[in-house]
């Protein structure tokens, strides 16, 4: 167990975070302008599609990105870059 809780946290920013929120978060951070998911899973090829949306998910909850459109058009972009 001790091996697998190691290997799903990384250390970010001097977060600890969920390896898949870490590297989502990280591409966010360095991202210009709009994103949408498959821009996030093509910069993020360690992740599957579920892990990219379950960060996408956690960081529009927690305000860090916005959510704008529905379905397949649907974008992000970070708040702080709107603000």
């Amino acid at each position: 167990m001790l091996v697998v809780n190691t290997y799903n946290e990384l250390l970010v920013d001097g977060l600890d975070l969920p390896f898949g929120l870490a590297v989502v978060k990280t591409y966010v951070n360095s991202t210009i302008g709009t994103f949408t998911k498959r821009d996030a899973m093509e910069n993020c090829p360690s992740l599957g599609s579920s892990s990219v949306e379950s960060a996408l998910k956690k960081l529009v909850e927690d305000g860090t990105i916005i959510r704008k459109g529905i379905g397949r058009a649907s974008h992000y972009i970070r708040k702080d870059a709107i603000e």
